[in-house]
C-alpha cells in the first residue's frame, strides 16, 4: 500500500502563478526550492509560454535533465480567504547547491505544508517544554524568556 496516492497527472502552474523561493526543511544543506501556488481550477497549458515552469510538457524531457515534478511536490491548501490553493514544490535549477535536483526527502517538502484535511492538521497550538517524561503548555513570555537565557 502506498503511503500518497498515485495521481493521473499533476496541476501545471499557469503563468501568474505566485512564485517563492526557499530551502528545504530537512537538512542543513541549503539545497533551493521554487514554490508555486495557485487556484484550484486554474491550471496553466502544456506548452512553455503556457505554465510557469516553463516547460513544454508536450515532449519527453531527457532523463535527469528535465524539471523533477512529482506526486510528493504537490500539495493543496486552504488560504485565509477559505478557498483551495495548489501549491509546488519543486527543486530550484538555478540554485548553486543542488542545481535542479533533489533528495528523497527533499522531493516531499509540499507534503508538510498545512492543510485540515491531512495530517498536517495536527499542530502545535502553544509552546511546550518537557518536564521529565512530560511535555508542559507554557506561555509565549515564559518559551522565549527560557529561549533567550539559555
Amino acid at each position: 500500500m502506498a503511503m500518497f496516492a498515485r495521481k493521473d497527472k499533476l496541476p501545471i502552474p499557469p503563468k501568474n502563478a505566485e512564485k517563492y523561493t526557499t530551502v528545504c526543511q530537512y537538512c542543513n544543506v541549503g539545497c533551493g526550492y521554487n514554490v508555486h501556488v495557485w487556484p484550484v481550477g486554474q491550471d496553466g497549458g502544456l506548452k512553455p509560454n503556457e505554465n510557469a515552469l516553463g516547460v513544454d510538457f508536450t515532449k519527453q524531457e531527457r532523463a535527469l535533465e528535465g524539471q523533477a515534478y512529482v506526486e510528493n511536490m504537490h500539495s493543496v491548501i486552504t488560504k485565509k480567504d477559505g478557498r483551495q490553493y495548489n501549491v509546488i514544490i519543486v527543486p530550484a535549477k538555478d540554485s548553486p547547491i543542488n542545481r535542479g535536483n533533489y533528495s528523497i526527502r527533499g522531493g516531499t517538502n509540499a507534503q508538510a505544508t498545512y492543510s485540515p484535511t491531512k495530517p498536517t492538521r495536527n499542530r502545535l497550538h502553544y509552546p511546550m517544554i518537557r518536564v521529565g517524561d512530560e511535555f508542559m503548555p507554557v506561555s509565549w513570555d515564559e518559551a522565549i524568556d527560557l529561549i533567550a537565557r539559555l
